[in-house]
């Protein structure tokens, strides 16, 4: 058994071990993308290897860090296509050298597996996932090589959700990778806005489309996400400053989320955050209000345009997007009604053609599927509004509960106009963030002490500030 107390004690320099592990090994991922002569998939197969290798020593030299090196993959990996194979990412490679690296580790120090608050409805959609993977591939309805890489990513989403929930054992870790994890979206929004293409010479393509691979309306769904947990621990953060920290980083996520010009992400940041308000946090009204007026006088003449076009979905002058959207749901209503319990597989539906993750769901997996797929996301939210109703303010755990389930609602949203639960970098993160929300329903009350102790310096730093500005 790990010594607990010693672990404690390190935790809370973890944050400085972490950043600079992942520049050491980002700047190395980088110098083998751009110094090797060879093909653009060799290359990113080469930096995969070479990125696992690293995360599987330092795994087992402090998981934290295999961890941090995760957290980073995801929310900064482009996709590309190695030997044939579609969407591979970084932590394609790494997720297995964790897991394997993980299993060894607890073989020598009998690390337990904490308690899992959605264990049943996730084994559950991913059992009714393969069951319905197996049954297209025996009807013939899904191709076998594409229904297995549907499989094999959510099995991928799962083992995250699984290593990042196992790997959290004290207040102040949470604390670090929570911050970690913005600060890689942070980073993420700035090098992929238009301030950045165009500072480095590059001309900007109009809409940002995040890394290389990737859609807008999907790396606008991974920003709003990262905005709404950001909200959260501006609602509840102890002092002043550390309120003001939060709400300043907002800034360059929202800048990138602009250009994007993700109107699904747009609306689903704006319901999720007033749908917070009225039912949660009366207080976030004013926000919501000041934003909205905001809004038309910050925002670019192209954005307020495309904006503008949300609220003409309903009439006669919809636009092109929205009608071919719509031809897809009814097209893929009929497939519904040809197999309506199972649906045709895990990859009957190619990417990019349904544009709607429930609809695409009740076409591959069929009403049992999407009973599943409903249950654990009804699951998912009982957890984080509990938690939410449980905790106390102020403090970390307080505000990251309120900014989960603002991003909770977003990408229930977000997935009415995009397949945000099975594009990987949305998921990804979805599963990352539900972990953190997963951890702290299993351990808050074991941690409460140590949130006030911080409370309580938080304040006690503020108060003294705020006594010398008066002086």
């Amino acid at each position: 058994m790990i010594n607990q107390e010693s672990r404690s004690q390190k935790s809370g320099n973890i944050l400085p071990a972490i950043i600079v592990t992942c520049l050491f090994l980002g700047s190395l991922a980088w110098i083998a993308m751009t110094a090797t002569q060879q093909t653009e998939g060799v290359s990113f197969l080469e930096v995969g290897v070479a990125l696992a290798a690293l995360a599987y020593m330092l795994t087992f030299v402090d998981i934290r860090l295999g961890l941090a090196l995760l957290i980073l993959c995801v929310g900064l990996s482009p996709e590309v296509a190695v030997g044939g194979i579609q969407n591979v990412r970084l932590e394609d490679f790494l997720v297995p050298a964790l897991l394997l690296a993980w299993v060894l580790r607890s073989t020598r120090t009998r690390e337990g597996i904490i308690s899992n608050p959605i264990g049943l409805p996730l084994w559950t959609f991913l059992g009714v996932t393969l069951f319905a993977a197996i049954w297209g591939i025996a009807m013939a309805t899904t191709d076998f090589a594409f229904s297995s890489l549907i499989v094999g990513k959510n099995l991928i989403f799962i083992l995250i959700f699984l290593i990042v929930l196992n790997h959290i054992r004290s207040y102040r870790e949470f604390k670090a990778f929570v911050i970690f994890t913005l600060l890689v979206s942070i980073f993420a929004a700035l090098t992929n806005s238009p301030a950045f293409t165009i500072a480095t010479g590059k001309e900007f393509a109009v809409r940002v489309h995040g890394p290389f691979g990737e859609t807008g309306n999907i790396f606008a769904g991974y920003l709003i996400m990262n905005i709404c947990v950001l909200l959260g621990l501006f609602l509840h953060l102890p002092d002043a400053r550390s309120r003001a920290f939060s709400l300043l980083a907002c800034i360059p996520l929202a800048y990138t989320l602009l250009f994007t010009f993700s109107r699904t992400s747009y609306a689903a940041l704006a319901l999720s955050v007033a749908i917070f308000a009225l039912f949660k946090h009366r207080r976030l009204i004013a926000i919501v209000l000041l934003a909205a007026l905001i809004f038309p006088l910050v925002s670019p003449t192209s954005v307020m345009d495309r904006a503008a076009t949300i609220l003409s979905i309903t009439g006669d002058q919809a636009p092109p997007s929205w009608d071919a959207r719509v031809s897809a749901w009814q097209a893929a209503t009929e497939k519904i009604y040809d197999r309506p319990l199972l649906g045709a597989g895990p990859g009957s539906v190619p990417f990019g053609w349904l544009d709607n993750e429930y609809v695409r769901v009740a076409v591959d997996m069929g009403a049992i599927g999407l009973a599943a797929f409903l249950w654990l996301l009804l699951m998912i939210g009982i957890r984080a509004n509990t938690l939410y109703n449980k905790l106390e303010g102020p403090g970390m755990m307080k505000g990251y509960a309120a900014g989960y389930f603002m991003a909770l609602m977003a990408i229930l949203i977000h997935a009415m106009g995009a397949t945000s639960f099975t594009a990987i970098r949305t998921m990804e993160t979805f599963m990352i963030l539900t972990a953190f929300m997963a951890v702290l329903y299993v351990r808050h009350e074991e941690w409460k002490e140590e949130e006030q102790e911080d409370v309580r310096m938080a304040v006690g730093t503020s108060a003294m500030r705020a006594m010398k500005r008066m002086h």
